[in-house]
């Protein structure tokens, strides 16, 4: 019998992948309204942050690409049929790494769960996180994800377009030194976060970051054992997309559409 609740961490120990998915789909989107299921997450979800975490992940294992960035340039074209049909709130379930994010502020839920077969998917999201916590906007966020300098303040109105945050930040990466501090800063922040990484996890991160540092916004996505796809889009790319009515739906399109992702980060209710 569905008792409308959402079930605590414990009990998806263990449960695999193939297993869990459906059944965190129906625990979520069992009937009740969107006002109950914001009670039920805010009262049990954010405190347990870690448990989610730990709830919803399976160990390691090798696979042949990095999966950084979204290798596909439609990712936006599903916006404006969000948008026609009214659909927001609710609970949001996505896989993979940063493309969610522009789905998340479409649609707005109360809570997403990014899950994704791939432990290195979380620890990029972990990376997200602090980034997130560490930028008051998205010229910040980008600046830092990048490791290079974002535009000064007096520069940035917040309906600055993506294009010149881009143009601003399409520049050499900082100094060595400037790099490692902004990493000192990342790896506390995830540290606040509260889950625990093994050295191996830290390292990963680290690369991570360093690759979206060293490419900048020539960053593609990457498979090992391949010959390289020219057609895959830069991050660049990705990052000035239209939608199918031919307008920029990223969630750096907008200070609004960032603000949304980064206050559900805020309150642990971006659950990777």
């Amino acid at each position: 019998m569905n008792t409308g609740r959402l079930a605590p961490p414990h009990r998806f120990r263990g449960t695999s992948f193939r297993t869990l998915f459906p059944a965190l789909a129906l625990v979520l989107l069992a009937s009740g309204t969107p006002g109950s299921l914001q009670e039920r997450v805010r009262s049990q979800a954010p405190a347990d942050f870690p448990a989610w975490v730990a709830a919803l992940s399976e160990a390691g294992g090798s696979f042949d690409t990095d999966n950084l960035i979204s290798n596909e340039r439609s990712y936006l074209q599903v916006l404006p049929a969000i948008s026609h049909k009214g659909l927001t709130g609710g609970a949001y379930i996505g896989v993979g790494p940063d493309q969610n994010f522009s789905y998340i502020a479409a649609l707005e839920p109360e809570i997403a769960f990014i899950i994704d077969i791939r432990r290195d998917n979380l620890l990029l999201h972990l990376l997200f996180k602090a980034l997130f916590g560490l930028s008051e906007g998205r010229a910040e966020y980008l600046a830092l994800l990048l490791g290079r300098t974002a535009p000064p303040a007096s520069e940035r109105p917040k309906d600055l377009p993506i294009s010149r945050i881009i143009a601003h930040v399409d520049r050499p990466a900082r100094s060595p030194s400037s790099i490692e501090s902004i990493r000192k800063k990342v790896d506390l922040a995830i540290a606040r976060a509260g889950v625990p990484l093994t050295p191996e996890d830290l390292a990963t991160i680290d690369r991570f970051h360093r690759r979206f540092i060293d490419a900048g916004l020539d960053l593609r996505f990457n498979s090992t054992g391949r010959p390289p796809q020219s057609g895959y889009p830069t991050y660049r790319e990705l990052l000035l997309e239209t939608d199918a009515d031919g307008r920029q739906g990223s969630y750096l399109a907008s200070e609004k559409a960032f603000a949304f992702v980064k206050a559900l980060q805020a309150r642990d209710l971006v659950i990777p």
